[in-house]
């Protein structure tokens, strides 16, 4: 956790994820359906994170290991494992995280719920956290998206606040030893809370922003996760930049359409020299496995 002051997703958190970013303006470009061999190899291998949240694979040996293998044959070296229910079942996620270990794989706790970004409900978070500090993972992955919550509008401005002071308490609660990872959708950096843009204070706060930058062709990711990443460059951050396979409307944020190869062709393509640049994350698993 780095020091800063800050004043069931499931398949249906995949389509909400998309919704928002939808909102915005992009293009897309699908090409050639082949990818170039060159531009592939230029991807490190295995920096790559994916969101995983059908928690009830974890425990099923058979799910356990294609998981594991869609993994490793897609350059994924971290897993964001949906963890709410898990972290009650103590011996069955220290199996998995075993195993995914035992294959090279490292592991963030995901927790998602947009109800989290309220005052009155930061404690149910905080509780899960405090039983994440027990396990042997990464750090903590969290997807709060309190821009679907009915009051987000007119002023984002209130429900934003109260996110920060999640953010805050979670980054206190956890152990030194664990990470903390942050989902934002990339337009946070329109939206001012406490006199600054949402995204520029969490990533003062989290270890790793993750931008959800949701687009279809290389140029247009590059363009819509470039203010994070040149403000994460000069406050010392790190950012994971994020693309999304579920099948959602409008078409120009997911890969759904174009398939797997132009996704692959459209990472290779991916070009920033921003220091802080951490690789890139899949969303999800069962969308990308399905394409």
């Amino acid at each position: 956790m780095r020091d800063a002051t800050v004043g069931d997703a499931g398949d249906a958190g995949d389509a909400s994820d998309a919704g928002l970013d939808g909102a915005q303006d992009g293009s897309r470009d699908a090409g050639d359906a082949s990818v170039d061999a060159s531009l592939d190899a230029e991807i490190p291998r295995g920096s790559r994170g994916m969101w995983m949240w059908q928690w009830t694979h974890v425990g099923d040996a058979t799910l356990e290991a294609a998981l594991f293998d869609f993994a490793l044959s897609h350059d994924v070296g971290t897993l964001y494992v949906e963890s709410e229910a898990l972290v009650a079942i103590p011996d069955r996620l220290d199996a998995f995280l075993a195993a995914a270990n035992a294959r090279g794989l490292e592991v963030e706790l995901l927790f998602g719920n947009p109800e989290w970004a309220r005052t009155e409900n930061h404690g149910e978070l905080l509780d899960l956290i405090r039983a994440a500090n027990g396990f042997s993972v990464r750090g903590v992955h969290l997807d709060v998206e309190p821009y679907l919550l009915a009051d987000w509008e007119p002023d984002p401005s209130v429900l934003g606040g109260q996110l920060l002071d999640l953010i805050a308490a979670v980054d206190a609660e956890l152990v030194d030893d664990l990470e903390l990872s942050v989902d934002v959708p990339f337009w946070f950096d329109e939206i001012l809370v406490r006199g600054r843009p949402l995204s520029e204070s969490i990533t003062d706060v989290a270890d790793r922003l993750v931008v959800l930058a949701y687009r279809d062709d290389a140029r247009a990711i590059e363009a819509v996760a470039a203010q994070e990443l040149a403000y994460a460059s000069s406050a010392g951050g790190s950012v994971v930049v994020a693309v999304e396979t579920t099948c959602v409307e409008p078409e120009t944020i997911t890969f759904c359409e174009e398939g797997a190869d132009a996704l692959e062709r459209a990472l290779a393509e991916f070009d920033t020299a921003e220091p802080s640049f951490a690789g890139f994350a899949v969303h999800s698993y069962v969308a990308w496995r399905d394409l």
